[in-house]
């Protein structure tokens, strides 16, 4: 299994590189998340850190950006469409989703 994770890692990152100019990632707290029970068996068994490693080192590689958000930096919690910009405010992990944006 180790092995199949490992190959999956490094053709993963390869691919994100060759297909993109720039790569954004949040760094999380997977420490704080592994103690979350909802979470701790899953991020465990993904190997978050080394992949982290790879796309580091495969950034210089093939000379694209990597970006680090910000913990702090709300992702999960701005609107995914583009130009849109609004803030669900009440998106926690216990509910998921927040409301609708309002309509302009």
């Amino acid at each position: 299994m180790a092995n199949i994770r490992q190959d999956f890692l490094h053709k993963m990152s390869t691919r994100l590189y060759r297909e993109n100019q720039a790569i954004r990632i949040e760094t999380l707290s997977v420490q704080g998340m592994m103690q979350n029970p909802r979470f701790a068996q899953v991020m465990g068994a993904q190997g978050f850190g080394q992949f982290f490693e790879m796309l580091k080192y495969k950034a210089e590689r093939y000379g694209t950006w990597l970006v680090e958000a910000d913990r702090g930096f709300p992702s999960s919690k701005l609107c995914s469409t583009p130009g849109c910009g609004y803030l669900y405010k009440d998106v926690t992990l216990k509910n998921g989703v927040g409301p609708a944006p309002p309509v302009a």
